[in-house]
């Protein structure tokens, strides 16, 4: 079976079976990614006048018939389902062939799917989600086709810029849901990690800059979360001339108080388990390298169950990764 992918969370790319695929053509890859993800039959006329607005409708349904045909060459396999009046993109009756159409748009989506399934209100996150939670974040290079534009094409960059509000709005979802679960869960590094990512989608989003100030004053970084709010005062300052909010102000008077945060430890964040705790796990021979992702997730698991069963083909290292989550907990 072979497999044709279309990136577009990120500069737009066509890939066969993992070999890159030249769109020779900006307007080309412009139709391919809108029948991608509009995943519908559209009419030629709508086609024409999307990607030809400033031509008459002959020129028009000329340039598109051009391109339907170049398009169809560069693919190959049926992909391009035609007739005198419409165009779709055949992603399913193609599989009968033997062809499967993979789009990390729809991945994406579908990630997040996962969790709206899950039982628990939709403005958190469970140690279910963190899977999907956790792709959908690689799936997410940069913006929807980022560093792509049509020049006279209007309404193609409307529609290509709605895409990218979406799609970001939901990243930013993402990363807020994965901080918020391990800030419950104590595990700071990764909250921090997953909140600095949200703060850098939109540097005057105040809620971000609140949740960094938040974990740093609750892992001890007292000097961090003071910094963290005089760069929030900065940036709206420069970029709006407003004061913060005085929810952002409520956080910093609580930080100072010391009614929000860990011990002041201003230099160096104490771990959030204690190394010092006794137990009888075997001692470690060899140092412990890698794998933090697979150690962060079990964590937040084992915090949230009874039994946590980790399997996998033998010699893969699951002795091993066990003890070490067990004695950092």
């Amino acid at each position: 079976m072979s497999q044709l992918a279309l990136y577009l969370l990120g500069p737009p790319r066509l890939e066969l079976d993992g070999i890159p695929v030249r769109i020779p053509r900006r307007k080309a890859m412009a139709l391919l990614a809108y029948l991608a993800v509009t995943g519908q039959r559209h009419s030629r006329d709508s086609l024409a006048a999307l990607l030809w607005p400033e031509s008459d409708q002959s020129r028009s349904r000329g340039g598109l018939r051009r391109m339907l045909s170049e398009l169809n060459s560069t693919l190959g396999d049926g992909w391009l389902q035609t007739d005198r009046e419409t165009a779709c993109l055949n992603t399913q009756n193609n599989r009968s062939k033997g062809h499967s159409f993979w789009l990390d748009v729809a991945e994406f989506q579908g990630k997040l799917k996962i969790c709206d399934s899950h039982k628990h209100p939709s403005n958190e996150a469970c140690p279910d989600c963190l899977p999907a939670l956790g792709e959908a974040v690689a799936l997410y290079k940069d913006d929807f086709m980022a560093g792509f534009s049509l020049k006279d094409c209007r309404e193609f960059d409307e529609w290509q810029f709605f895409q990218a509000d979406e799609s970001g709005r939901k990243f930013a979802s993402v990363l807020k849901h994965l901080s918020g679960y391990y800030q419950t869960t104590g595990a700071f590094e990764p909250s921090i990690e997953y909140a600095r990512r949200w703060l850098e989608l939109d540097r005057l989003n105040e809620a971000a800059h609140r949740q960094l100030m938040a974990l740093y004053a609750e892992n001890g970084q007292r000097t961090a979360a003071f910094r963290q709010y005089g760069e929030c005062v900065r940036i709206l300052d420069t970029e709006l001339g407003v004061a913060p909010d005085p929810e952002t102000d409520r956080t910093y008077r609580r930080i100072r108080k010391g009614e929000l945060g860990g011990p002041h430890e201003d230099s160096l964040a104490k771990p959030w388990f204690d190394r010092s705790a006794r137990h009888n796990l075997p001692a470690e021979l060899s140092s412990f390298i890698g794998r933090a992702s697979e150690i962060t997730q079990i964590k937040g698991l084992v915090t949230s169950h009874r039994l946590v069963t980790l399997t996998g083909p033998g010699g893969v290292g699951k002795t091993r990764l066990a003890l070490q989550v067990a004695q950092s907990v």
